[in-house]
């Protein structure tokens, strides 16, 4: 009689052990699968909802993996973004705004095409809530997971812009920078040689002018910056904006232009 006990116990422990197994395997089915499954082992549905949670839990931590493993590759082989665009105008008071910056067209052609090669997707969500203009880049994998950054600005009316043009600009602007904050990536800072080639460097160190001076001054207010904090962030051992070399005048005001966006996000 013991023995046929411990045989019954060893069955039971058996038919337990392929149920588990059962009920496992069915993790990564459809809802419709789970449902099955349910109604033929007497699931109620408790049991049922139990194992529809665990199945989302365990795809989306999946998805996340799936997304931080090919953003990795991407960031390997990611695109160079180069300063193609020129911003050239004369404010009121006679001072020259002149500096370099990525296009919005180069930025979503480069960035779009390197994030396809490795399943990701970039959309666009903008909204003008009370005189602001918001823009979230949403990057989505093929698995399903998606990540978002936020910034928002005022209208840009500089260079006399009319309304709508402002509004334009400024989601001009903030998709650029959405989307390579998203990604972790910055412009390459390209250095004017003025026409002496490619990798030559100048014969000697050329300083920004006053009217360049005057355009960091302001940008430096624009992003509530200190003048040390700037010089320290750049390469040199720069001790005062007036011993600024010109070649790292672009990357000055990129630099300010995301703690612009960057501290209109935080104060969102």
């Amino acid at each position: 009689m013991k023995e046929d006990n411990e045989e019954k116990g060893l069955v039971a422990q058996e038919t337990s052990a392929v149920t588990v197994k059962k009920q496992l395997e069915v993790v990564n089915s459809s809802p419709a699968a789970l449902m099955q499954m349910a109604t033929a082992n007497g699931w109620d549905l408790n049991d049922f909802e139990k194992i529809l949670k665990l199945q989302k839990e365990f795809d989306a931590g999946e998805a996340k993996k799936s997304y931080d493993q090919d953003m990795a590759k991407f960031k390997k082989k990611a695109p160079e973004i180069t300063k193609d665009s020129n911003v050239n105008y004369t404010k009121k008071d006679g001072t020259v705004v002149d500096y370099n910056h990525p296009s919005v067209g180069q930025v979503c052609e480069k960035v779009n095409l390197g994030l396809a090669e490795f399943g990701f997707s970039a959309d666009y969500e903008t909204e003008q809530p009370e005189g602001w203009v918001v823009v979230t880049c949403v990057i989505t994998h093929k698995k399903g997971h998606s990540k978002r950054t936020t910034l928002k600005s005022k209208p840009d009316s500089s260079g006399g812009k009319n309304e709508i043009q402002a509004i334009s600009s400024a989601v001009t602007y903030l998709q650029r920078y959405t989307l390579l904050l998203r990604v972790g990536l910055a412009p390459k800072n390209i250095k004017d040689d003025d026409g002496r080639g490619a990798g030559k460097a100048p014969d000697k160190t050329v300083y920004i002018t006053s009217k360049h001076k005057s355009n960091i001054l302001d940008m430096l207010a624009a992003a509530d910056t200190e003048e040390l904090s700037l010089l320290k962030t750049l390469p040199g051992n720069i001790d005062s904006i007036d011993n600024m070399p010109l070649d790292l005048y672009d990357t000055a005001i990129s630099m300010l232009q995301l703690k612009k966006a960057a501290n209109n996000a935080n104060n969102s």
